[in-house]
């Protein structure tokens, strides 16, 4: 079963990545080590806040890329996987590569989209993830088209 795991592990696997702060014990670098070789997982290959995947996973999603987004409420940033090099959306006549916004996450509409797109058992990850990208994008314009009447109409009225 392919699985990905993301985020601040407050462990580092070699004394070289440390940026700053606390030292890290060779015993405890040496236990991480050992806890991601026992679970198969490697490095997505990112420094700070990182993820790591199993085999199963790295041979589904073989040209990935880790980023990481920006942040303003905590000392923690998010961290972007993105399984597909170029994951296109068509929206409208234009094609736009998706990027998820994080403001979304306050939007009821947002997590409905995600939570039924993600509910399904009898698709796999990548088909719901492709699937969860087409109605997000897709509902995305429809706020945007939205957000532009209402604004031109509040012009007309001033």
């Amino acid at each position: 079963m392919p699985w990905l795991v993301a985020g601040d592990f407050n462990e580092i696997v070699f004394s070289f990545e440390r940026q700053s702060g606390r030292l890290h014990s060779e015993r405890n670098m040496a236990g991480f080590r050992d806890a991601l070789s026992d679970c198969d997982l490697a490095d997505l290959g990112f420094k700070g806040n990182w993820a790591v995947a199993n085999s199963s996973w790295w041979l589904l999603f073989p040209g990935n890329l880790v980023t990481h987004l920006g942040h303003s409420i905590s000392d923690h940033c998010p961290v972007l996987t993105e399984t597909k090099q170029y994951q296109f959306v068509g929206v409208g006549p234009q094609l736009a590569k998706f990027r998820f916004d994080a403001n979304w996450v306050l939007e009821e509409e947002a997590e409905h989209i995600i939570k039924s797109c993600w509910v399904s058992a009898t698709e796999t990850v990548p088909d719901r993830l492709d699937k969860l990208v087409r109605e997000l994008a897709a509902w995305n314009a429809s706020r945007k088209r939205n957000t532009k009447r209402r604004k031109n109409s509040l012009q007309e009225r001033l």
